[in-house]
């Protein structure tokens, strides 16, 4: 919503500062069950590190959050002063630039082993006798899937923001906790906190009055 006032110089009313407010109140009440202890647990040196780790985790989660909510904002300028396809054309060309040099500096072993995989699966397959056999097949289908899926976020995201403003974008991501909820319970068979159904509800709660009040403008 910041962003979106500085760059885009939207204004917005009451109602929009209102949802947007529940929607950070419940994602915090979600985060904070990060550091529930249960009573019986000691605060050992362990818990102690444990809890380091989940406060960095938080901060490196907060901080994308914010350079996604950024991102949402230069894309709807994209889009605005450009086309959709130009869009999806320079996020996927530079995309795949940084992806790939990411991988190079980061996953290079594991990268070095997929390439060698994809150019002489049968000799691979030779060499590990020992090793559960790999299934090049079902790496190629993820893969494809993995692009697919992500390729079909982007074009709905800048089919969205055509319509709609970059803010309320982002506050309708945090929705996926939802989808969270729904398959921690039915697939993992996870009993969750109570609290986290409290923040999930705000999170909708605050989606529906932001979205219910009158569209944003630019002034």
């Amino acid at each position: 919503m910041v962003t979106s006032k500085l760059i885009l110089r939207r204004c917005f009313k009451r109602s929009h500062i209102v949802g947007a407010l529940l929607c950070v109140f419940g994602a915090s009440c979600i985060l904070s069950l990060d550091f529930k202890l249960p009573s019986s647990t000691n605060l050992s040196s362990e818990n102690t590190i444990l809890s380091g780790s989940k406060l960095l985790g938080d901060a490196f989660a907060i901080t994308a959050a914010l350079l996604f909510g950024l991102n949402d904002t230069l894309a709807e300028y994209t889009i605005q002063n450009s086309t959709r396809d130009e869009y999806l054309a320079m996020m996927g060309f530079f995309g795949f630039i940084f992806s790939f040099c990411e991988s190079l500096i980061f996953e290079h072993e594991q990268l070095s082993e997929f390439m060698t995989l994809l150019s002489d699966p049968l000799r691979n397959r030779n060499s590990t006798q020992d090793q559960d056999e790999i299934d090049l097949a079902a790496i190629l289908s993820l893969w494809a899937f993995y692009i697919f899926t992500f390729y079909s976020f982007y074009a709905s995201a800048s089919r969205f923001l055509t319509i709609a403003d970059a803010t309320l974008l982002s506050l309708s991501l945090q929705t996926s906790n939802v989808w969270t909820m729904m398959f921690s319970i039915f697939v993992q068979h996870v009993a969750l906190d109570p609290f986290f159904f409290f923040g999930a509800a705000i999170i909708l709660l605050g989606v529906w009055l932001y979205e219910r009040g009158p569209p944003s403008f630019v002034n």
